[in-house]
């Protein structure tokens, strides 16, 4: 039983590799305990006198050489003789003394010495320092720590400083972040599509589905988050993504609120109904939803490929992935495609079906938040070409777009604001909310660093703080 609490314990740290060993461990223990019952006894014994003369050389070895040498060392060199004393020890008052003349004991009211305390708590020093010498060698010999991250498949992930991007380079965190970022690929979900892996890292935390979040000292409203990557928070460590930075501003005005970000990079909304439906029944509902969309939903609407199949069906980032393994394993291409040589949207084509979808997304979330009464709100993020054109951005713009960039950096804001437009939904419009900030903000086309995030939480919290209040 012990070794299964351990193992609890062990797993809720991140250590899950050890974990399984000692459950595993604590298994087959159990099961030889009824098997051979008699056995099992005379074997415990032979472990605890092997484990525990093991035990006293790994705990004790290193103190004992610390002793021997450190410890005797200083005293030779003080010429101090921690048996006998020091020529200040010299006995005062009755001593009892042995046949030979000799001191019976050491110490006691007899002996005084200067300094003798001081050296009292310097032996006790020393003894905890040997102590965790001990243990931190243990630790560097056994290599039991927590369960190292995935490799990432970017030999990138741990950049230097001038391969970061522009917005992040002056930010003394960025590489680590990258890193542990990098450890965190979308993986596939059987049902959503998409979802991201429980880790943790020194920036990056997740667990259950949710990214760890800022949280307030005092308790307040439950705010669900969802969105893509932009919620979830790449650029951005834990405490400083947009719900982080929204519950910060909430506090800070004495309207604490709790957030738990749901953000999976690659989701589309139509996605994220399906994912806010499914917690609805498995978890406490909050007390409001917030939705952040626009980048993925014009990706995918804009570079949609008509393959033969219904342009009019929902779609995500991932499905052309999810299709061409389906067709390399039944081997039958021709007959998946079925249809018509590919092409991509025209613009009227991709603004008309990423409105439709958007909308068909946001009527199956108001349709499970109904039975509940939630409260909603949807927001249309901003993107680079949304943004109002600014020095600071050119670098990247032109490596995106090249040289002349303004065909595409219209095409793609026009096909932006017109799904939002044409869908009806009227999403709260946060795509100028980076248009005042006179520096760097955009790491690519759609992620921003902390300072983006910071920004775009202060444009989005006052419609939180009012769909709140009415709530």
């Amino acid at each position: 039983m012990v070794l299964v609490v351990v193992a609890a314990l062990l797993a809720r740290h991140g250590r899950s590799t050890l974990a399984v060993v000692v459950l595993v461990s604590s298994l087959a223990l159990l099961g030889a305990a009824v098997a051979v019952p008699g056995k099992m006894a005379a074997l415990d014994r032979a472990l605890v006198h092997g484990v525990g003369r093991v035990a006293r050389g790994i705990l004790f070895g290193p103190l004992a050489v610390f002793i021997g040498v450190v410890v005797h060392g200083a005293a030779r060199s003080f010429r101090f003789d921690a048996l006998r004393g020091s020529a200040a020890c010299a006995p005062r008052g009755w001593v009892d003394l042995r046949p030979d003349g000799r001191p019976r004991s050491i110490g006691g009211p007899g002996l005084r010495s200067r300094g003798g305390r001081l050296r009292g708590r310097a032996a006790a020093l020393a003894v905890v320092a040997a102590v965790v010498v001990a243990a931190i060698a243990f630790n560097r010999l056994t290599g039991i720590g927590p369960d190292p991250a995935p490799p990432s498949s970017d030999p990138s992930a741990v950049a230097s400083p001038s391969s970061l991007p522009s917005a992040q380079a002056g930010e003394p965190f960025a590489a680590q972040l990258r890193a542990d970022q990098s450890s965190f690929p979308p993986r596939y979900d059987p049902v959503f599509g998409v979802r991201v892996p429980d880790g943790h890292t020194a920036l990056v935390n997740v667990e259950d589905r949710v990214r760890q979040s800022w949280e307030p000292a005092v308790d307040g409203p439950t705010v669900w988050f969802f969105g893509g990557s932009t919620m979830f928070g790449i650029g951005q460590r834990d405490a400083h993504t947009i719900p982080s930075e929204v519950a910060r501003l909430a506090s800070s005005e004495g309207a604490a609120i709790r957030p738990v970000n749901f953000g999976v990079p690659g989701m589309v909304q139509v996605q994220e109904a399906q994912l806010f439906g499914y917690l609805l029944a498995s978890r406490a509902p909050p007390d409001m939803a917030v939705f952040y969309d626009g980048c993925n939903d014009m990706y995918v609407a804009s570079g949609r490929i008509l393959d033969g199949g219904d342009p009019s069906e929902p779609t995500s980032l991932f499905a052309d992935q999810v299709r061409s393994a389906l067709e390399a394993q039944n081997g039958a291409p021709d007959a998946l495609a079925g249809g018509p040589a590919s092409r991509q949207m025209s613009e009227a084509e991709a603004i008309e079906l990423g409105a439709r979808q958007y909308r068909d997304g946001v009527a199956m979330t108001e349709g499970a938040a109904r039975s509940r009464s939630i409260p909603l709100l949807f927001t249309w993020q901003p993107v680079l070409s949304s943004r109002q054109p600014h020095a600071a951005d050119e670098p990247l713009v032109e490596s995106i777009w090249g040289a002349d960039p303004a065909d595409s950096w219209q095409r793609e804001d026009r096909i932006l604001r017109g799904i939002a437009e044409q869908s009806e939904v009227e999403p709260l419009d946060l795509t100028d909310s980076l248009d005042q900030v006179d520096e760097a903000v955009y790491d690519d086309w759609c992620h921003t660093n902390e300072l983006g995030a910071r920004t775009v939480a202060t444009a989005m919290w006052p419609a939180i703080r009012e769909a709140l209040d009415a709530g």
